[in-house]
């Protein structure tokens, strides 16, 4: 969880302007970290 937090700091902090957008980007990569992590534990 730690990195996700610097993670979405970092976005943030590039996107002052559009907050929301930083969070979109957050769940977007979190989601493809997930799908990787299942299709992986998959085989």
């Amino acid at each position: 969880m730690k990195a996700l937090s610097a993670e979405y700091e970092q976005v943030s902090l590039k996107d002052k302007r559009k907050p929301h957008e930083g969070i979109v980007k957050t769940l977007n990569s979190l989601k493809g970290r997930a799908l990787r992590y299942i299709y992986e534990s998959s085989y």
